[in-house]
């Protein structure tokens, strides 16, 4: 199965709380897994992430780049989640991710290039800082000073912490070298199944990682395939019990990644 553009047909956009509400002309059997990904995220995140003042940055920017990537552009959306004021440094970054408004995060990196000394916060924000152009090689250095001796990252959480950090990497360079350990780690790491144990958002990461790559199609089909079983039928979230936005965000947006050309992923 190809992923690239969905397959999206007839759909009318409804505004609730500055998010998209879509209705697919298409039957049940036309939608692909992003189309019902979508439709379930655009139902959900208005109650789930929150009216206006009071929207949930992560949850919000995840769905913006989600949509993005499958190519829907959601101005209003993003203008909404530009005009909160968000006071911890995670809800700053996200709001950078989904708003592109990046020249916040230089007031809060630490001094080892670090924000708040996290990980994730590390590489969500240079990711942020690389979709909209903008370097920051600090974060970098600290991102490869951070990473144990068998290719992974963290403490926990090893799998997701490492596609995220991998992939902040690889958005810099294809060939950083640190990047290179990190895919080896996930590769290393993948389940017969195609996906990574039962950690849905670290099997989406895995997967913007391998998209990244490009150069690794076997790998890639098998965590397409994962994703695809994962998806709730007939509605669309992928996650489980309950369903949540950001693994269903995450997964919408690593399915769309997918190189459309590659002839491994028919």
């Amino acid at each position: 199965m190809r992923y690239g553009r969905p397959g999206l047909m007839g759909f009318v956009h409804k505004f609730l709380f500055g998010f998209i509400v879509a209705s697919f002309a298409v039957s049940a059997g036309a939608q692909t897994p992003i189309d019902r990904g979508l439709l379930w995220l655009s139902s959900r995140v208005t109650s789930e992430g929150g009216a206006p003042g009071r929207l949930d940055a992560s949850r919000t920017a995840l769905s913006i780049v989600a949509f993005e990537e499958a190519g829907i552009s959601l101005p209003s959306d993003r203008a909404s989640l530009s005009a909160q004021v968000f006071e911890t440094t995670m809800g700053r970054i996200y709001q950078a991710l989904g708003t592109g408004n990046v020249g916040v995060l230089d007031s809060l990196q630490g001094p080892d290039g670090s924000y708040e000394g996290e990980i994730s916060l590390t590489a969500w924000a240079l990711l942020a800082q690389e979709r909209y152009g903008v370097s920051n090689a600090a974060a970098v250095t600290y991102l490869e000073s951070q990473q144990n001796p068998d290719g992974s990252w963290g403490e926990r959480d090893f799998i997701y912490h490492t596609g995220l950090a991998t992939l902040a990497l690889l958005s810099v360079d294809a060939g950083n070298a640190a990047a290179g350990d990190g895919v080896d780690f996930l590769l290393d790491s993948q389940s017969p199944d195609g996906g990574w144990g039962a950690d849905l958002a670290g099997s989406s990461v895995a997967l913007l990682v391998l998209a990244q790559r490009g150069d690794l199609p076997a790998a890639e089909s098998a965590a397409v395939s994962f994703l695809e079983a994962a998806q709730v039928p007939r509605w669309g979230p992928f996650s489980g019990r309950p369903p949540s936005i950001i693994p269903t965000a995450l997964a919408v947006w690593s399915l769309a990644s997918v190189d459309s050309t590659n002839p491994a992923i028919d």
